[in-house]
């Protein structure tokens, strides 16, 4: 029979059924046609499907390989390849465009989530189609598919992106939804930091991470990076800004943005001074500043994670 995929990645058990009978994953198995896979609890398992695409099944992901790929438990979530398989779920069809990256999680309720980052998808429901473009979603229930809403990142997405080294300063963002623009204050409790609105900016255009005061948010060490992941409405620029705690000095990087979920790693030694000396190790830096388009010509985003590592 035709290979139709093969176990690239796992960890924790899996099974496969296959002509009536079960027996475990391993590493380098093919998948066929009629094949259901089963994972169990906290493991996850990485496919390697056509055209390049990767396909990753976690939460107990209960998923069969037909002519459509059905899941019908858990959550998939697939970077497509020049060939990209059609996902199901029930009632909806999700048809990723080549190298999209989609994700379908089943919720509570019997609801059904559907979240583009990168490329488009079409969703087909109940006597509905919604074309999906990058950094959107929707949800399902019974085949019946809800508004266009902004893709939402759930944990393990971002941590999957997230990179190894020495952690400097890091923060999820949590409640940066949609670009509201806030300073965030050094917070006593084990939630860390929290936002608070600055009275003098202008709503959704970029948000700055601060604590203004003499300590900074960190001390820069040599060979340092940070590491953004937001999400944008449209192709933009994104500026990412570092100051120091009196905002006498600032280091700034420009990089170009697509439409969905970015990821910016820069080294701190790549920020250009605004005036003054280039950004030197043990420097003291607060006031993180992330905006999405030119001066004066700012765009929504929402920010998902900031990390400031040393790379191992």
């Amino acid at each position: 029979m035709t290979e139709l995929a093969q176990v690239a990645a796992l960890e924790g058990r899996a099974r496969v059924r296959r002509n009536g009978s079960w027996r475990d994953l391993a590493v380098g198995d093919a998948l066929l046609l009629g094949d259901e896979l089963d994972l169990r609890s906290k493991a996850v398992c990485q496919l390697g499907c056509g055209g390049a695409g990767r396909l990753t099944l976690r939460e107990r992901a209960r998923l069969t390989l037909g002519e459509d790929w059905q899941l019908t438990a858990g959550v998939c979530s697939l970077v497509a390849g020049d060939a990209p398989q059609r996902l199901r779920a029930g009632e909806v069809a999700v048809d990723p465009q080549p190298a999209c990256e989609v994700a379908l999680l089943h919720g509570s309720s019997g609801r059904l989530a559907i979240e583009v980052y990168v490329g488009g998808a079409e969703v087909r429901g109940a006597g509905a189609q919604v074309a999906l473009s990058p950094g959107q979603g929707l949800e399902a229930k019974r085949g019946r598919l809800g508004q266009v809403r902004a893709a939402r990142s759930p944990k393990w997405l971002r941590a999957a992106r997230l990179p190894e080294g020495r952690v400097v300063f890091e923060e999820p963002c949590r409640s940066l939804r949609r670009g509201a623009y806030v300073v965030l204050l050094g917070h006593p409790t084990p939630e860390g930091l929290v936002s608070t609105p600055k009275p003098t900016a202008p709503r959704e255009r970029a948000v700055s991470l601060g604590q203004g005061k003499r300590q900074g948010l960190f001390r820069a060490p040599s060979g340092a990076r940070i590491h953004v992941q937001l999400t944008l409405e449209s192709d933009q620029p994104v500026t990412v800004q570092l100051e120091s705690p009196d905002r006498a000095r600032a280091w700034r990087g420009v990089v170009p943005g697509k439409a969905g979920l970015n990821t910016i790693d820069l080294a701190l030694s790549e920020l250009r001074p605004k005036a003054g000396a280039e950004l030197q190790g043990g420097e003291v830096l607060d006031f993180l500043s992330i905006q999405a388009g030119l001066p004066g010509q700012a765009h929504p985003l929402t920010l998902e994670y900031v990390r400031v590592y040393q790379p191992r």
